[in-house]
């Protein structure tokens, strides 16, 4: 028969499964939950999305910011930018001018122009 001790060892153990089990379970659910929020079918339909060096997002992200920042008065349009920044790729100045609108920091003001966020 087994002691108090043991049961209480062994009652730790189910429940730290039951804890792996249920944050595995609430993970699969948060990325089916945003597959179906976003319109997507599976997880390989993820359209034209660039590659982007995880390494050297803040950086580029931050020069796009102060590209654009520093002229606020003047619309860029993608050509602009890459041929200031020509080491951050095309596709990425897009991305990166989308979470930029996203943190209120620039404004798109018609289809590929985009300017810095008037201050108030």
């Amino acid at each position: 028969m087994a002691t108090v001790k043991e049961k209480l060892q062994q009652a730790a153990v189910k429940v730290e499964d039951a804890r792996r089990q249920l944050e595995q379970a609430e993970n699969e659910f948060d990325a089916l939950f945003k597959q179906v929020s976003k319109g997507k079918k599976s997880k390989t339909d993820i359209g034209d999305v660039p590659d982007v060096d995880l390494s050297t997002v803040d950086t580029s992200i931050n020069q796009i910011a102060a590209l654009i920042k520093g002229k606020p008065d003047k619309e860029w349009n993608y050509d602009e930018i890459s041929a200031e920044l020509p080491s951050i790729p095309r596709p990425s100045i897009r991305v990166f001018l989308y979470k930029l609108k996203d943190e209120k920091q620039v404004l798109k003001v018609s289809r590929g122009k985009w300017k810095a966020m008037p201050t108030t």
